[in-house]
């Protein structure tokens, strides 16, 4: 599956933003990207930019390359995953820079009763955004063994950073490796 090229006003995160967003997370120049990526130094930051721009799509070698570099998962550079579950990940980790979503919003809501309808309660009688009351929006799982798992670890990364267990450092590093273990056992939790 192939990004797609961007297109001016779309909401679409191609990716070109994905590549842009991890390499200024490492203070990066796109000239020392592109020389790291193998291009001469004179159209290394040229070509860099057109990837981010979306005006040439990386082959395969490249995202490898890139991703060999920062020490990321291909499938949050690409923005696609194996499984529909993957892409669903990936687009909610990617949301929460872009658009600000709070996995800690809907990590804890409990029934309030079960004969009363099923209702659901939230810790908060609401959220207020820009002076408008907002209510909280959950998302409930039934079944679903990896999602539950994978918005666990998230809820406990995201609250370990919080917590200030973590730094935003090392929650990014999580999240362009998400989903491999091995990094979720490297960063203390608890």
């Amino acid at each position: 599956m192939a990004s797609v090229i961007y297109k001016e006003g779309s909401e679409k995160m191609h990716t070109g933003d994905r590549m842009k967003r991890i390499r200024l997370a490492f203070d990066m120049t796109q000239s020392e990207l592109g020389v790291r990526l193998g291009f001469d130094e004179k159209s290394a930051a040229i070509r860099v930019s057109q990837y981010e721009s979306g005006y040439r799509v990386p082959k395969k070698d490249i995202i490898q390359e890139f991703c060999d570099i920062f020490k990321c998962q291909p499938m949050m550079v690409e923005g696609h995953g194996i499984t529909l579950i993957d892409d669903f990940m990936i687009n909610l980790l990617w949301l929460e820079d872009e658009k600000g979503i709070d996995i800690l919003s809907i990590k804890k809501l409990e029934m309030a009763n079960p004969v009363d309808h099923g209702e659901l309660t939230y810790g908060k009688d609401s959220d207020y955004i820009n002076g408008t009351m907002r209510w909280p929006i959950a998302l409930i799982f039934k079944n679903i063994e990896p999602i539950e798992r994978y918005m666990e670890d998230w809820c406990k990364v995201r609250t370990a950073l919080l917590d200030g267990k973590i730094t935003e450092d090392e929650y990014f590093r999580w999240k362009i490796n998400w989903p491999t273990p091995l990094y979720v056992q490297s960063i203390k939790l608890d």
